[in-house]
C-alpha cells in the first residue's frame, strides 16, 4: 500500500497541476487585460467571476501554479474585481471559500482572504444589525492575528481597527468582556506566544491612534491596554518582548489623542522599577519616560488624566 501511495499520490498531484495550469494561464492573461483598462467596471467584474468562480480561484492559488512574481499582481486585480458591487455581491456567498483560503499554506492566499473578510466587515451596519457574515468575518480576522505571516496578521489588524474605530458602539463591542469579540481579544492577550500578545497590543495601539479621544477613553476604561502593557513591560524575563512594547509606547506617544497619555504613563510607571533594573531595558524605559513627560508638557489638557 505504501509503495502504491508513494507512486500514485505524486501522479495525482501532477495531473491536477497539469489540469489547472491552462486555467491559471488564462487567469493571468485576463488580469493583464484588466490591468490595461482605466478601471474595473461592473461588466468586467461580472465577466471575470463568470469565467473564474471562487472555487476555481482557490484551486489556482492553492496549487501554486502561478509564477511567484505574478501572485501579488493577480491578487491586486482580484481585489479590484471584488471591490465592485458585483464582487461584493459574490462575497456574500463566499464564506466557505474565504475560510478555506485562510487555512491555505500559501501566505498570499491567506492575505487575500483577510482582505476580503475585512471588506465584508466594513459594510457599516450598526452593531445591532451586523449580519452573520460580518460577525463571522470579525471572528476570523481576530483569529488571523495569530498568523505567522506578518502581511496576513497586519491585514487582519487593519480590518479590525478600521471597523472598530468607525463608531464608539463598535469600539465598545470589541473591548467589552461580555461580547464574543471582546472575550476573544482577552483570550489572545493572554496567549503563551509573545508575538500574538504583541499583535493584540499593536491592534489596541492602532485603535487608540485611529479612533481619537473617544476611543482613547474607552481603551482607558476597559483596562485592556493598561493590563497588557503592564504585563509586557514588567516581564523582564522576555526583554525582546518588553523592548517591542516600549517601541509601541513611543510610537503612540507621538500621535497620542487626548486621554491616552494617562494610560501610557500608568503602564510605564507600573513597570518602571523592573525595567530600570535591567541594563537592556533601561535606555528604552528612560526614552519612553522622556517622551511621556514631553507629551504632558506639550498637551496641558491631558495633565488631569495622569
Amino acid at each position: 500500500t505504501r509503495i502504491f501511495s508513494a507512486h500514485v499520490f505524486p501522479l495525482c498531484i501532477s495531473i491536477m497541476v497539469s489540469t489547472i495550469m491552462p486555467t491559471a494561464e488564462a487567469l493571468l492573461a485576463l488580469c493583464e487585460s484588466l490591468d490595461r483598462a482605466p478601471s474595473v467596471s461592473e461588466q468586467d467584474a461580472s465577466s471575470f467571476l463568470a469565467q473564474f468562480q471562487l472555487d476555481t480561484l482557490l484551486q489556482i492559488f492553492s496549487a501554486g501554479v502561478l509564477p511567484a512574481d505574478k501572485v501579488s499582481f493577480v491578487q491586486s486585480i482580484l481585489s479590484k474585481v471584488l471591490s465592485t458591487s458585483t464582487g461584493r455581491s459574490a462575497l456574500q456567498h463566499a464564506q466557505p471559500y474565504l475560510d478555506a483560503a485562510l487555512q491555505s499554506p500559501q501566505p498570499p492566499l491567506r492575505r487575500l482572504a483577510a482582505e476580503q473578510l475585512s471588506s465584508t466587515l466594513q459594510q457599516h451596519n450598526p452593531l445591532h444589525n451586523m449580519n452573520e457574515a460580518q460577525q463571522h468575518a470579525l471572528m476570523q480576522l481576530l483569529h488571523a492575528l495569530q498568523d505567522e505571516a506578518t502581511a496576513v496578521s497586519s491585514c487582519a489588524e487593519r480590518g479590525v481597527v478600521q471597523w472598530a474605530a468607525s463608531s464608539p458602539a463598535l469600539t465598545s463591542a470589541l473591548l467589552a468582556p461580555n461580547t464574543p469579540w471582546g472575550m476573544r481579544v482577552r483570550e489572545l492577550s493572554g496567549s503563551r506566544s509573545a508575538s500574538v500578545r504583541l499583535r493584540v497590543l499593536g491592534l489596541l495601539v492602532e485603535l487608540g491612534r485611529a479612533g481619537g479621544a473617544q476611543v482613547a477613553l474607552q481603551l482607558q476604561a476597559s483596562g485592556l491596554l493598561l493590563d497588557l502593557l503592564g504585563r509586557e513591560l514588567g516581564d523582564t524575563s522576555d526583554p525582546l518582548s518588553a523592548l517591542a512594547a516600549l517601541n509601541l509606547v513611543s510610537e503612540l506617544v507621538e500621535h497620542s489623542p487626548p486621554g491616552m497619555t494617562g494610560t501610557l504613563c500608568a503602564a510605564v510607571t507600573q513597570a518602571l522599577p523592573a525595567m530600570l533594573g535591567d541594563p537592556l531595558l533601561k535606555p528604552g524605559a528612560l526614552r519612553a519616560c522622556a517622551s511621556l513627560v514631553r507629551a504632558v508638557l506639550l498637551g496641558p489638557g491631558q495633565q488631569g488624566l495622569l
